[in-house]
């Protein structure tokens, strides 16, 4: 039996070695024979006379050139008394063709992946092809570790069997088992894959995804187009009004505080009155005066009011207190920059406005309003 692996052995002088050593010819004879290819045949005629079958086992015949197809299809159409005087087992990826006659000895078998339980009989039917008669070669321990390795590849339980009739230790796995590995091992546990990557994608973009589900969430404590109205927190209650109606009320407002010549006005007047009421009345009627408020330049007035647009939000508080309070309210919370007081009329009561801020959007105002 000679084995030739023809993506090592690519010219036919190595091929026509390996098979003479292989068929037990001294390596002396095939270093002094001028003829090694007659030397082949002898040999080959030789084992026939004594009742042994020639075997030569090809792996990767696919890759084999033309020319040595040739020259192999030439050795198979040998005959001699008792038939055929050699035998072959070829392994191929591919559909193999030798040329002439040599084509009509083939006979291909082509099979999917073997079952552990079919390995035994499979091999057999190989040997018994090729004129072996004797018991199963192959132990179960052998058996065992070809399908292992093999997967129960065709290609790969050919040439396992051949490196196990050669005596050739697999020391280590080739590319192709790793290949059939690989591929059970993926088909098998795919599934459970996809779900441990999803599961791992989902812990990684946690926060992002309850971004989204919170974003999805609706908002019932900020609405749209709307302007918060802050009252005082002990008299008056929260009021959120629509933009353009709170727009309107503010201009009703600023339409309604007096300008500063008439508090003039009125103060002088309201001096002449009490200094009158001093003249007529007895000393022990002591009247005081109620003095109109004082204008504090440090607030903004009607034009800065006008002049914000009118999308913006901002905060306001009204009510029946005194304007000193507002005045203290603003002193308390630090409210500087853009503040405006007014009085207004409202149900024979005078009330007083205190506007504050001028924000773009209901985000802004509202981390105003908590900062």
């Amino acid at each position: 039996m000679c084995f030739v692996n023809a993506e090592l052995h690519t010219d036919m002088s190595a091929i026509l070695g390996q098979c003479l050593i292989g068929l037990g010819v001294n390596s002396h004879d095939i270093e002094s024979a001028e003829d090694p290819l007659q030397v082949f045949k002898i040999r080959l005629e030789q084992l026939r006379q004594l009742g042994i079958t020639p075997v030569m086992l090809i792996d990767n015949a696919d890759l084999l050139a033309v020319s040595l197809r040739s020259e192999i299809a030439t050795w198979i159409t040998w005959q001699g008394e008792k038939g055929f005087l050699l035998q072959a087992v070829i392994a191929s990826r591919q559909p193999f063709i030798l040329p002439g006659s040599a084509q009509n000895r083939l006979q291909v078998v082509t099979l999917p992946a073997l079952s552990e339980n079919e390995l035994s009989s499979y091999l057999m039917h190989r040997l018994n092809g090729v004129g072996f008669r004797a018991d199963s070669p192959f132990f179960d321990k052998d058996l065992k570790r070809i399908y292992q390795q093999s997967m129960g590849s065709p290609d790969m339980v050919n040439q396992l069997a051949h490196q196990q009739l050669l005596g050739i230790k697999q020391t280590k796995p080739t590319w192709a088992m790793l290949d059939n590995w690989l591929a059970k091992m993926t088909m098998r546990w795919a599934g459970l894959g996809v779900v441990i990557v999803a599961f791992l994608l989902l812990l990684l973009f946690q926060d992002t995804v309850n971004g989204w589900l919170i974003a999805a969430e609706p908002d019932n404590s900020a609405l749209d187009e709307t302007t918060m109205v802050i009252e005082e927190e002990a008299d008056l209650p929260l009021v959120v009004t629509e933009e353009q109606a709170e727009r309107d009320e503010l201009a009703d407002l600023i339409a309604e505080i007096p300008d500063i010549n008439e508090l003039e006005v009125e103060a002088a007047e309201s001096k002449s009155t009490q200094n009158l009421v001093e003249k007529t009345q007895p000393p022990v009627a002591v009247v005081t005066p109620v003095d109109s408020a004082p204008v504090i330049p440090d607030f903004l007035k009607k034009e800065w009011v006008m002049a914000q647009a009118a999308n913006h939000y901002t905060f306001q508080l009204m009510g029946s207190w005194e304007k000193e309070e507002a005045y203290d309210f603003t002193e308390q919370y630090a409210l500087v920059g853009d503040v405006a007081i007014f009085e207004s009329m409202r149900n024979g009561q005078v009330w007083h406005v205190l506007v504050y801020g001028s924000f773009q959007s209901k985000q802004a105002a509202l981390k105003a309003s908590t900062g």
